[in-house]
């Protein structure tokens, strides 16, 4: 949702956002249909996507780290409810920014659920790499 509030400042630079998701495509439409999400959302069930920009890392024990919990908690006193658990969450959550010809210019790994740089690095991420093409 906050990646989707980003969008229309990022558009006035010819910029275009879209997001990617696992296998929840409930979740995409709750997104699109209740919390009214207008960036392009994608699934991904077989982490195809995730393989090619090197980002299909699982967390392993990491699943076990408090901070991640903290940050599910967050989420749901904001009134986020996920619906169902997928298989996804084992997944290492991430975040990459592709320029011309989708290459790979900035990327992101978490390291523990919901580890997501801010929405202000994104966006600076973003605009500096505008800058330099």
């Amino acid at each position: 949702m906050q990646l989707d509030q980003l969008a229309p400042s990022l558009s006035e630079h010819g910029i275009s956002l879209a997001a990617i998701g696992g296998s929840a495509d409930y979740q995409a439409r709750w997104l699109r249909d209740e919390q009214g999400v207008d960036v392009p959302l994608f699934l991904d069930p077989d982490h195809q996507f995730r393989s090619a920009v090197v980002l299909d890392k699982r967390l392993g024990l990491k699943l076990l780290d408090p901070r991640g919990a903290a940050a599910y908690t967050r989420s749901l006193r904001m009134g986020l409810r996920p619906q169902h658990i997928t298989r996804d969450t084992v997944q290492a959550p991430g975040v990459v920014i592709l320029v011309r010809h989708h290459n790979v210019s900035w990327q992101y790994r978490g390291h523990r659920i919901g580890d997501y740089p801010a929405m202000h690095e994104h966006e600076q991420a973003v605009l500096e790499l505008a800058m330099m093409t």
